[in-house]
């Protein structure tokens, strides 16, 4: 039992995410624009995980930023789908959706060594369109267009996957640690292509908007160090992507029980809607389970 511990790091990272995703969407819905929090929780998590770099004893060589640079543009794409996906939609269907990713990550790994899928990675595979249609379903009177928000967290999900891929590929060859702080320097300095799209500044916002902004930016950042630190102290990368992917259903349980509280409207689609919503995201985890 205590061998596993460190598995509650990626599951509180999983509810501190939840809790991020529900204030992204309250940052936006108060005006904050899509291309300002993306290079906002960039920044943030580039803070955080950057200084990883001095856990190690000699500093990556040169050479290192020639696959980091990609890999953290990568970063920056995934991130701006996922807060249009959050712009566009409900925080309860994008947060589970871009859970596929490790599901995604499993096809592009036998695509990339061609090598046949086995009978659970098609299960995975099928279960998780069925709960993707589950999240699409909606009753009761609140009905918003959620195609948009799927297409979008899809799209994130493609993004993350492909990272997770590459980020395997060239730890292996310069060190996790080492790499993922160099891929996050290479996210602060490709976020800043965002800020020519950005609205008006923050400043000239009231209080509340600009407290929640920097909240979720602060909170995205400190859990996206959580997962940085849990896989490349302890690698066990399976066992923490599936821990870490029931911040699909924390986000479907946060937004029910306590989404009124941060003025998010969700909740009122009905329980049907939100039963239906948690059983498509548990689908989702049982998926994730099967294939890794």
């Amino acid at each position: 039992m205590t061998d596993s511990l460190y598995l509650l790091i990626p599951l509180g990272a999983a509810v501190i995410y939840s809790f991020s995703a529900t204030l992204l969407k309250q940052s936006l819905e108060n005006g904050i624009g899509p291309w300002r929090l993306t290079f906002g929780g960039n920044i943030s998590s580039a803070i955080f995980i950057c200084p990883l770099a001095l856990l190690v004893d000699d500093l990556p060589p040169w050479d290192i930023f020639l696959y980091a640079l990609p890999c953290g543009l990568l970063f920056v794409i995934g991130n701006t789908f996922t807060s249009f996906s959050l712009l566009k939609g409900d925080v309860s269907v994008a947060t589970p959706i871009l859970g596929t990713k490790v599901i995604l990550v499993a096809l592009f790994t036998f695509l990339f060594i061609e090598k046949n899928p086995s009978l659970s990675v098609w299960i995975g595979a099928f279960l998780t369109v069925l709960g993707i249609t589950l999240m699409n379903l909606q009753f009761g009177e609140r009905r918003v267009n959620l195609i948009s928000t799927v297409i979008l967290s899809i799209l994130s999900a493609i993004c993350f996957a492909a990272l997770d891929v590459l980020i395997e590929k060239y730890s292996r060859n310069y060190g996790g640690l080492e790499f993922v702080s160099s891929t996050f320097f290479a996210v602060a300095l490709g976020s800043f292509l965002l800020v020519p799209f950005f609205n008006k500044p923050v400043s000239k916002k009231s209080p509340a908007p600009q407290s929640t902004f920097y909240l979720a930016c602060v909170s995205m950042g400190f859990q996206a160090l959580g997962m940085a630190l849990a896989i490349g102290l302890f690698g066990d990368a399976t066992s923490i992507n599936i821990v870490y992917s029931s911040r699909g259903i924390w986000s479907v349980l946060i937004i029910w029980a306590l989404g009124h509280y941060f003025g998010n409207e969700e909740n009122k689609a009905g329980t049907k809607t939100m039963t239906t919503r948690l059983t498509g995201a548990t689908m989702i985890l049982v998926a994730i389970i099967l294939i890794l």
